[in-house]
């Protein structure tokens, strides 16, 4: 696990393929973050009352609460977008005229 990895990430199941294969693991793929794959029965109620370990909190990754992206990288990323698509929203608006300029400050 890295160094910068807040939390022991884990998910629980009967088979291990489908787990690797898991689609709540595949963001935190893409990130390089390492996830704790446990096909054990017991495994799952081990988790369940092991609140954290050597001072590092122990996150269940099915639960679907993850907060991987800090609140400057989510503004960082929503002004991107804007940035993105700010010209088929200047063509919509010019299609549209008035209605979409309503709709748009409503969004803002």
């Amino acid at each position: 696990m890295g160094e910068k990895q807040e939390f022991i990430y884990f998910i629980c199941g009967d088979d291990r393929k489908v787990l690797k294969d898991s689609t709540f693991i595949q963001k935190l793929k893409a990130k390089k973050i390492e996830v704790l794959l446990l096909d054990d029965p017991i495994d799952e109620y081990t988790m369940q009352n092991l609140a954290e370990f050597e001072k590092k909190k122990t996150k269940n990754v099915a639960k679907g609460d993850l907060k991987l992206d800090s609140e400057e990288d989510l503004k960082a990323k929503k002004k991107a977008l804007k940035k993105i698509y700010k010209p088929l929203i200047d063509w919509w608006k010019n299609m549209l005229d008035k209605k979409v300029k309503i709709y748009l400050t409503i969004l803002d």
